[in-house]
């Protein structure tokens, strides 16, 4: 028998019929009479000894200390361990060929191998730019070389109720274009931000991926520094998948983000750079910003309004930074909004728009803009009460997820258009019920043609006439089928904003009925959709799921139909690349995922610690709850045949050229990467940043000038760069000593200050007020967690007025601090207003908190002591 592994104890192995072996997984263990499904197979021959695992007396074990035979095969995923070698192993054949049960056609086999040497051709050592002994391409040439060599097919050990975080973990591990950053640019990983979840991370992928193939880990590491990092996971409760995606990826974009340096940002979200030579790529540097106006309006009726069924997790939504685009289209939040619910239906929601279209009014986020680390206090000195612009920031995260959505708002009345636009990270569908679906086909089929996941018909034939009277009385007797179409439908379907949803419209200075209407306006490389499965009543804290089947395609998902005019995405359509499902009830359940293999393109089920392979019609039908879709496209792999062929070539320039190990990852596994961006491993100076100095010969990688100007050509961006000094940059040094100096004079000052102030027991001087929240943003800056100051101080959350007099609000927010320590920290951030307690006009200050005619601060009233 031809052996595969190196493993010398499957020289011992025995077969067996795959009769025999179902047999077996539904029996007991021989010891101890455990039922499975946890079965181990001894494979020494003449012996077939069934033992129960880790979940019972784990007599498989035993069995194996005490006779040396070590290897065994578990009856539920069907793979082999070798306990003496510890791995892995992979023999030819446990099953008889005679009756193998899954048998692959020629025709699969020939697909699959095309796949796999499309994404090999550009990692080949002799033809490639990308190799530099790559992990990816270690798995890649493993697997040409041995089928059954496949990786990423280790279980998660579920570490009481983290099924939640195993399902997650496991749709992002199969996420190509997220998860192949954390393989390949990991000396980009360099976070120092506690408690350090994109290192634990990186080391979970690489250990999934890597070539021991562990049957299952024990991810307690990233479970524990998880909920360090987000406390409402903490404890042993049912958590929900979605809410767990959304803050983990949050914090893995905290630790990774990085400034996008650009000279001429502008204020406007969505102004390119003039220099820019590609448009239609130059836009999909996904950012992050603190800028963008939100709003949100009543959903429609008889649409799920349960976000997340976990009732803690959505009262702390606000602890989230990234955004959201959920409920029907009009339900936005951004930072800090808490799940916007208390904004349904308010006219003052909608004014948000007008104030982002006109420049009226100052959104909150405004009033807390960050200086950039070039400013040094003579330069705040100088700048005071100017609003300074909001640094963008961009991650794997935002990379790879962030999309955004274009809403726009017309008063019917004087016909005026306010737009806003909003990052999301995901789509959170609702689910139409019979009447919303009846009232979306009746809309009209304008929406675009999705491949079904259903056996396709083309309509004529017998056949084709019995399907479509089949479906016909089917939807007569249980209303129409409910597709994930529909329910896109319904998220971008126009709203009419009347009755007692009508619209503020600041022209007409009056409630107008209005029409709201929402598109996609640049599409995400990896398009995450959660579909509402869960209600909440929170005045009852009753809870409820709805349990429809949605239908959804596994290929060729057309997001044409719900795109704005102005989207220069060029690709629109997506394949699927994982699922998560939730068994169960509202009250209690269980998730589980379903991903393809990129290397094999095979679907595998991933069950905490078991993983089985699954045919497509499995993940058809499936309880879908959310849904990864991965963008494709034919010209993308064209052209990376040409840069593979362009890297062949014999005669080769004198001259290299430099181009950044993360953009070429991206083109390498995304349909648009975007301009190259070679600032991943260059400063504003066009030198190397002290922080990347000791690696940032692993930042980049040399190609032919052929390769550069094919590339720089079809993408643009840059600089250019063909020569580079590894030292760091002298003049970024002397900004970051200048920055440090800065730091340890302020705070050496504050706490002198504040000691005379507090160690003063009979102080009998005024006493000023600050808000926490700006405080806290300073502290974290002089102690060096952020490396932005923050902008000027903002008092007005904690102010009220009366009288004329500004006063400080009671009920917690703000601290007391000296005259002297208020006049310091003034004299550099400017700011206020400034709140006095003076102590001979005690009973003035006294005023009582709840007084009628008190007002709160408007953000262009002037403070008056």
């Amino acid at each position: 028998m031809a052996l595969r592994s190196t493993c010398p104890h499957i020289l011992h192995i025995q077969q067996f019929y795959e009769d025999s072996l179902k047999e077996r997984a539904q029996g007991s263990c021989d010891s101890c009479l455990a039922k499975g499904p946890n079965f181990w197979l001894c494979l020494e021959r003449k012996c077939g000894y069934v033992g129960c695992g880790e979940s019972a007396m784990d007599h498989s074990s035993k069995h194996t200390e005490k006779y040396n035979h070590f290897v065994a095969l578990n009856l539920k995923s069907r793979r082999a361990w070798c306990a003496d070698c510890d791995c892995e192993v992979f023999p030819n054949a446990i099953v008889h060929k005679e009756i193998e049960a899954l048998v692959k056609t020629k025709t699969v086999r020939e697909e699959v191998h095309e796949t796999i040497m499309q994404q090999d051709i550009i990692r080949n050592p002799r033809c490639s730019p990308l190799y530099r002994d790559s992990f990816v391409s270690e798995a890649l040439a493993e697997y040409l070389q041995d089928e059954t060599r496949v990786r990423g097919l280790t279980g998660l050990r579920n570490l009481g109720n983290t099924c939640y975080l195993n399902s997650g973990i496991q749709a992002l591990s199969n996420c190509p274009p997220f998860t192949q950053f954390f393989l390949e640019c990991d000396n980009f990983i360099t976070t120092k931000k506690k408690p350090y979840i994109a290192q634990i991370y990186k080391r979970l992928m690489l250990d999934i991926w890597g070539r021991k193939r562990h049957g299952y880990m024990n991810p307690n590491s990233l479970v524990s520094s998880f909920k360090q990092a987000c406390p409402m996971f903490k404890g042993y409760t049912q958590q929900d998948a979605q809410e767990f995606l959304r803050c983990f990826m949050d914090r893995l974009h905290e630790e990774l983000k990085e400034p996008i340096t650009s000279e001429d940002d502008s204020e406007e979200e969505d102004e390119r750079s003039p220099h820019a030579e590609s448009p239609s790529v130059e836009r999909k540097r996904s950012t992050r910003s603190s800028t963008e106006a939100a709003y949100s309006d009543s959903e429609l009726s008889n649409l799920s309004d349960g976000e997340g069924h976990r009732t803690r997790a959505r009262s702390r939504r606000h602890e989230n930074r990234h955004r959201t685009i959920s409920a029907s289209h009009v339900e936005l939040r951004t930072d800090g909004s808490d799940d916007g619910a208390d904004q349904d239906g308010t006219p003052e929601a909608d004014q948000a728009i007008v104030e982002a279209e006109t420049g009226q009014g100052d959104s909150p986020s405004q009033l807390h803009r960050t200086h950039s680390h070039e400013n040094v206090t003579p330069r705040l000195k100088d700048n005071r009460g100017k609003k300074r612009k909001a640094v963008k920031y961009q991650s794997i995260v935002s990379d790879v997820f962030d999309g955004k959505i274009l809403s726009s708002v017309q008063c019917l009345t004087c016909l005026r258009e306010s737009k806003c636009k909003e990052t999301f990270q995901d789509l959170s569908l609702p689910i139409p019920g019979k009447e919303d679906l009846i009232r979306i086909q009746g809309m009209g089929s304008n929406k675009p043609n999705t491949a079904s996941c259903s056996t396709s018909s083309d309509g004529s034939g017998w056949w084709g006439w019995f399907t479509s009277w089949f479906s016909g009385v089917s939807s007569w007797l249980y209303g129409p089928s409910i597709t994930l179409d529909s329910c896109l439908a319904a998220f971008f379907s126009q709203d009419d904003l009347k009755g007692d949803n009508m619209y503020s419209c600041e022209k007409c200075g009056k409630l107008r009925n209005g029409v709201k209407i929402s598109k996609v306006q640049e599409l995400p490389e990896v398009l995450c959709i959660h579909l509402k499965r869960f209600r909440h009543d929170s005045f009852s804290s009753y809870s409820s799921k709805i349990s429809n089947y949605v239908e959804f395609p596994i290929d060729n998902l057309d997001m044409s139909g719900y795109v704005s005019e102005d989207c220069s995405d060029e690709c629109k359509i997506y394949d699927l690349t994982a699922v998560i499902c939730h068994h169960g009830t509202a009250g209690g359940g269980h998730y589980t995922a379903y991903a393809q293999n990129w290397l094999n393109s095979r679907w595998f089920e991933f069950d905490d610690t078991y993983v089985t392979e699954v045919e497509e019609i499995a993940v058809m039908n499936t309880e879908a709850y959310v849904l990864f879709y991965r963008k494709k496209s034919e010209k993308a792999e064209e052209l990376r045949q040409t840069v593979s062929q362009l890297c062949q070539q014999q005669e080769q320039s004198l001259i290299q050229f430099y181009i950044s190990l993360k953009w070429l990852n991206k083109f390498n596994t995304f349909v648009e990467p975007g301009p190259i961006t070679n600032s991943d491993f260059l400063c504003k100076h066009g030198a190397v940043p002290p922080h990347k100095a000791a690696v940032v010969d692993k930042l980049f990688v040399k190609v032919p000038q052929s390769v550069w100007e094919a590339l720089h050509n079809r993408f643009g961006g840059g600089p250019v760069v063909n020569h580079l000094s590894l030292q760091p940059c002298l003049t970024c040094q002397a900004e970051i000593d200048q920055l440090t100096r800065r730091r340890e004079e302020e705070l050496s000052n504050f706490i002198k200050l504040h000691e005379a102030f507090t160690n003063h027991l009979s102080w009998t001087g005024d006493i000023y007020y600050i808000s926490l929240a700006w405080f806290n943003q300073w502290e974290a800056f002089v102690k060096a967690k952020e490396q932005d100051p923050p902008g000027p101080i903002d008092n007005k959350p904690i102010a009220i007025i009366k009288d004329g007099y500004v006063f400080n609000r009671p009920g917690g927010g703000s601290a007391q601090i000296s005259e002297e320590t208020w006049k310091f920290l003034h004299s550099i951030y400017d700011g206020g207003p400034e709140i006095v307690h003076r102590v001979s006009r005690t009973a003035v200050a006294d005023t009582p908190a709840n007084d009628p005619e008190e007002e709160d601060v408007d953000e262009d009233d002037e403070s008056t002591e």
